[in-house]
């Protein structure tokens, strides 16, 4: 008995799709960096074989035991690492893509948050600057101070916060500490990139005893003002500015 038409070319379309699907699947396993890491060791393992079965001189020896890793190393920095490193940065691109709405809504809440912050700070920032040598907040910023990746979309929320005023907010007798552990916990604060997997961290400068104090810090570790190694070296900073590399000719 034979099928109607209708039936065997619903059967030969799913067969087709299937193959498709497989032939797609194989394709992208093939050129994914786990394959190519792959055969790259299978070829140092098969020249390694034949390199102790067969009496070759000295010469011969070295190239058929080098020539492997050189071509994995060269594929590795040519093929492997370009390969993910474009593929992370589309996933990390995609899911801030997705959660775009939250973000900005959580960027929202962060600078709403501020704008209550600002009279404390205020009040504080006068506190410290009516006693000598007190610590003023100059500049803070927040999140992702060296990305590994840049975004070419427009439309998303920043990944660094100005967080100055929350910082003032928080100081007390000529002093601010902020433990370890996560800082967009705190109040004018918020989760700059909860979907990406660049390293936080927080730039404070500051001045106390009138002179210019700086640190940066991972955002897991804690934050302590004012310590002397934050202190600015005028003199060394002055040189720097002046030096050959940093002037235009």
């Amino acid at each position: 008995m034979t099928r109607p038409p209708s039936v065997a070319s619903s059967s030969f379309s799913l067969r087709f799709a299937s193959i498709s699907k497989s032939f797609c699947s194989s394709k992208a396993l093939l050129c994914s960096p786990h394959c190519l890491s792959l055969c790259m060791t299978l070829l140092c393992m098969i020249s390694f074989l034949f390199l102790i079965t067969t009496a070759t001189d000295g010469p011969t020896t070295a190239t058929y035991l080098l020539a492997p890793i050189l071509l994995f190393k060269l594929a590795q920095e040519l093929l492997i690492k370009p390969w993910s490193g474009m593929r992370k940065r589309k996933e990390i691109m995609q899911r801030r893509v997705m959660h775009r709405d939250k973000q900005w809504g959580e960027h929202r809440r962060a600078l709403d948050e501020q704008k209550l912050l600002e009279i404390e700070a205020k009040r504080r920032l006068n506190e410290e600057l009516a006693t000598e040598g007190g610590l003023v907040i100059q500049n803070a910023k927040y999140g992702c101070l060296h990305p590994n990746f840049t975004y070419d979309e427009e439309d998303l929320p920043p990944n660094v916060l100005d967080v100055s005023v929350c910082l003032q907010a928080k100081v007390a007798n000529h002093g601010l500490i902020l433990p370890a552990g996560p800082k967009h916990q705190y109040d004018g604060f918020c989760n700059v990139d909860p979907h990406g997997e660049e390293e936080k961290y927080i730039k404070v400068r500051y001045l106390f005893h009138d002179q210019p104090h700086e640190v940066e810090v991972l955002e897991n570790m804690e934050l302590a003002l004012p310590l002397l190694e934050h202190k600015i070296d005028l003199k060394s900073a002055a040189h720097e500015a002046v030096s050959p590399k940093n002037t235009s000719r």
